[in-house]
């Protein structure tokens, strides 16, 4: 059986195909090897026919050189993927530089208004001070019209007609 060359023990062909002997049953159970099975009185023994080992390393080569290429595939993909969170933070650290001088800008803006507040405040108390004074001052001028033309109005003025003159 084994001796004669045409099937192998499952040992000798995961070695060839760079895998464990369970994987070479379980490929022989999904049909990518052919394998056959001697019931024993103990335990089953497979057996694999060394042309479908063959067969399957030309198509695909060793399971463990496909398992590494998958890996520095994985590596590629994993360190383009850092790549482009890298990418991705230093554009972000970009946008969060901006930002923060946008923040500065509006604080400085914000500050100067809340100042401009405070000294138009201050300038509306001084006019509303400034129009009660005027309109005190403008009191006291009716009075002192007031007065004067009472201390007046019994007065003729000379050279001024009659009827321009104030009547008490």
């Amino acid at each position: 059986m084994a001796g004669d060359g045409t099937w192998i023990t499952t040992t000798e062909a995961a070695v060839l195909l760079g895998t464990t002997g369970t994987t070479v049953r379980k490929m022989g159970e999904r049909g990518h090897l052919e394998v056959r099975l001697e019931e024993r009185t103990e335990r089953r023994r497979w057996s694999v026919r060394r042309a479908s080992v063959a067969s399957y390393l030309a198509e695909n080569g060793r399971l463990d050189v496909a398992k590494r290429n998958r890996a520095v595939a994985s590596d590629e993909a994993s360190s383009a993927l850092l790549d482009e969170i890298q990418r991705d933070r230093a554009r972000l650290a970009a946008e969060v530089l901006r930002l923060q001088g946008l923040a500065i800008q509006l604080r400085v803006r914000n500050e100067a208004l809340d100042e401009a507040d405070a000294h138009r405040s201050a300038a509306m108390q001084h006019l509303q001070s400034a129009l009660r004074e005027q309109a005190a001052a403008n009191d006291s001028l009716r009075r002192a019209i007031a007065a004067q033309d009472e201390a007046l109005g019994s007065q003729v003025v000379p050279d001024v007609p009659a009827d321009l003159q104030r009547r008490s």
